[in-house]
């Protein structure tokens, strides 16, 4: 059975460190809290999706099907996030 549950968390953890103040900054007045650049942020969350879209690969010999399903998810997915009173 394959869980979610660390893809998640790696998720989480990259959101948490983009959240995070800087210590080093002191008090902001500019609004800006970051301490993980822009770049960096970006390209670990690519490298967190290249290492699920290879497990897909892998578990699923790159079945059509299941690129289908994933597709229709992902874009119900987007739709629910930007716009919930469709599925209210």
């Amino acid at each position: 059975m394959v869980t979610l549950i660390p893809s998640r968390s790696v998720g989480k953890g990259l959101v948490a460190e983009e959240d995070k103040p800087s210590a080093s900054a002191g008090p902001s007045t500019s609004g800006s809290h970051s301490t993980v650049s822009p770049i960096t942020y970006v390209q670990s969350l690519l490298d967190l999706k290249d290492k699920y879209d290879h497990f897909l690969v892998a578990a699923f010999k790159n079945d059509k099907f299941f690129k289908q399903v994933g597709n229709d998810i992902s874009r119900m997915i987007i739709q629910i996030i930007t716009n919930p009173f469709l599925f209210r």
